[in-house]
């Protein structure tokens, strides 16, 4: 089970990266005592659902399709002789209804019943069974039956995508739990999620403490000769670039339990040779098409019991090395960690 730190730091994270109000109340968040994952998703789901109900829910036409005993719409004539609702009195009519019971808001009622399954803490739940009756009248959809590629963002419904990805989140989380058998145990976010979260989190939280470095997320082009295959060549996509008049830092964040290797031959330990060549290739294609002085980071989040170094390096005129985000440590040394960063670099 993760530390309580750890559960409290996750917290800021997914503050960060889905809601940046959530992060905004220090005093609270201190006051909490997290037991596990559960509750974390319970908090952050609450106050997400919250402020949108006080917005007031999307609403979208939807086509209805029911037996009337007035005329509603369009008849659906072949199915009223098929139903053979004129026995009764009724025809099968086809209208337009302006309702909330919409996939978006059906989505956001089963991840709150879901939560009322879990092990989150009593108190919790009893903040999203209040949130629950707002949704009343929306349908109940099984989670497993979720099409998450059919749901469309534009304008009016942008407000709901960081909740869907939450939301997607939370049950897919304890779907797998549930699988596994380990729902008592309160099963882990995957570690392929959490190094997703990580790293939304390392821009979210530039971006919001640092925005003068130009934080964002950027493609580097290989440097190579013209008519030379190069879409045979892998996308270099960085993690995190910050930059300001002379000087670009490329960070690429790793989220693993191992983020060192063993030589077969002995005991020596070392970084793990692909994070490296991939910083590396980073930095040397970026520093060939630019005049500022370049310099890389392979971020990563200590996760176990093995310490993992923090050292740079002057690879041929350009600094490149490892840093490392203890998240079993208190938030406030995570923000000095990443500060730090920024300072060591930009001064």
């Amino acid at each position: 089970m993760a530390s309580h730190h750890r559960i409290k730091n996750i917290y800021y994270m997914l503050a960060y990266v889905y809601d940046k109000l959530l992060i905004k109340d220090p005093q609270w968040l201190a006051s909490e005592n997290f037991e596990h994952l559960d509750d974390l998703f319970a908090v952050v789901l609450e106050k997400m659902v919250g402020k949108l109900v006080k917005r007031g829910l999307q609403q979208h036409y939807v086509t209805q399709v029911e037996p009337l005993a007035g005329l509603r719409g369009q008849i659906r004539v072949e199915q009223s002789i098929k139903q053979q609702t004129f026995i009764m009195g009724r025809l099968v009519c086809a209208y337009d209804e302006f309702t909330e019971d919409i996939p978006f808001n059906q989505i956001l009622k089963s991840t709150m019943l879901l939560l009322l399954r879990s092990d989150a803490d009593t108190k919790y739940k009893k903040k999203l069974r209040k949130l629950l009756l707002y949704f009343n009248h929306i349908s109940n959809i099984e989670p497993k039956q979720i099409r998450w590629d059919a749901l469309h963002y534009h304008r009016n419904n942008s407000s709901y995508q960081m909740l869907m990805d939450f939301c997607r989140l939370i049950i897919e989380t304890q779907l797998l739990a549930e699988e596994r058998g380990t729902r008592k145990i309160n099963a882990p976010i995957s570690e392929d999620k959490l190094h997703a979260i990580f790293e939304k989190f390392v821009l979210a939280y530039y971006h919001v403490h640092h925005s003068c470095l130009n934080p964002r997320s950027d493609i580097i082009r290989w440097c190579i000769e013209e008519g030379e295959l190069g879409h045979l060549l892998p996308q270099m996509k960085t993690d995190i670039m910050l930059s300001n008049q002379h000087h670009t830092l490329i960070i690429d964040t790793k989220f693993y339990q191992k983020n060192m290797s063993k030589s077969p031959h002995g005991e020596k330990f070392t970084y793990l040779s692909f994070h490296l060549y991939q910083i590396y290739a980073y930095v040397k294609n970026y520093y060939k098409v630019t005049v500022d002085n370049v310099s890389g980071v392979l971020l990563y989040a200590h996760l176990s019991d093995m310490e993992t170094p923090s050292q740079m390096y002057n690879m041929n005129g350009n600094m490149i090395g490892v840093k490392v985000l203890n998240l079993d440590k208190e938030w406030s040394d995570i923000v000095v960690q990443l500060d730090s960063i920024a300072k060591e670099f930009f001064g």
